[in-house]
């Protein structure tokens, strides 16, 4: 299960990330046209497997708000660990938020904004790194 939460983040973060820079799309346009697509296939498996297709809808749906980042923000490393990011905290926090509305998005603005701290504290140390003189 958490594979496959860890699969489907990557997809929608990397896949709304490359229609908004690559493709030059609206990114709203990409992760609904993305969301869309992946619901249909989901609820066609779901007719034929059974299994519950909400929580991987709604992580595939969070998990595009994470690829709506710039580019010139943000890279799509960042995106990629925001994703992962993004799986962790809906798996951790998501039970436990008392409402639907705007907790996805707030899942997907924690993840973004701590994969971007985490690059600017590598970045920096890895600059520090480098200035230091050990001999």
């Amino acid at each position: 299960m958490i594979f496959s939460y860890l699969l489907l983040s990557s997809a929608a973060a990397m896949g709304t990330f490359w229609l908004g820079s690559q493709r030059q799309q609206d990114v709203i346009r990409a992760s609904a046209g993305l969301t869309l697509v992946f619901s249909f296939l989901l609820f066609g498996a779901a007719s034929f497997f059974d299994f519950v297709p909400s929580p991987f809808l709604q992580v595939f749906f969070g998990a595009s708000f994470v690829g709506m980042s710039l580019k010139e923000k943000i890279g799509w490393k960042v995106v990629l660990l925001a994703s992962w990011l993004f799986a962790a905290l809906y798996i951790i926090f998501f039970p436990k938020l008392p409402v639907q509305g705007g907790s996805l998005g707030l899942c997907a603005f924690i993840s973004v904004l701590s994969a971007s701290g985490l690059r600017m504290v590598a970045e920096r140390f890895h600059s520090l790194s480098k200035n230091t003189n050990l001999l």
